[in-house]
C-alpha cells in the first residue's frame, strides 16, 4: 500500500512539471508572436510614411496621400506626417467622401 501512495505522488509531481513547462512554452511562443505583430507593424507602417513621401516629392499627391494615410492609421499621434498628409491633401482635387 505504501508504495502505490509513492507511485501516485511521483506521476503527480511528474505532471505538475510538464504543465510548467507547457505552461512556459505557450507564454514564450505567444510572447514571440506579440513581438512579431509589432515589429511588422512598425516595417508596414514605416515603409508606407517612406512611399508616401517619395510620391510626394514626384508630385503624385493622390498615391502619396494615401500612403500616409496608411501610415496616419497606425500612428494617429505623429504630428510631422500629419502635417505633411494635410499639406498634401490640398493639392488633391477630392473625388470622394475619403479627403
Amino acid at each position: 500500500m505504501n508504495v502505490d501512495v509513492l507511485r501516485e505522488r511521483r506521476r503527480a509531481a511528474i505532471n505538475v512539471k510538464a504543465v510548467i513547462i507547457v505552461l512556459i512554452v505557450v507564454v514564450l511562443v505567444l510572447a514571440g508572436g506579440a513581438i512579431g505583430y509589432k515589429m511588422r507593424k512598425r516595417i508596414l507602417a514605416d515603409q508606407a510614411k517612406e512611399q508616401g513621401r517619395a510620391l510626394l516629392a514626384d508630385g503624385k499627391y493622390r498615391q502619396g496621400v494615401s500612403k500616409l494615410r496608411y501610415y496616419l492609421t497606425k500612428y494617429p499621434d505623429d504630428a510631422e506626417v500629419l502635417q505633411e498628409w494635410a499639406d498634401a491633401s490640398l493639392h488633391v482635387r477630392p473625388t470622394d467622401a475619403t479627403h
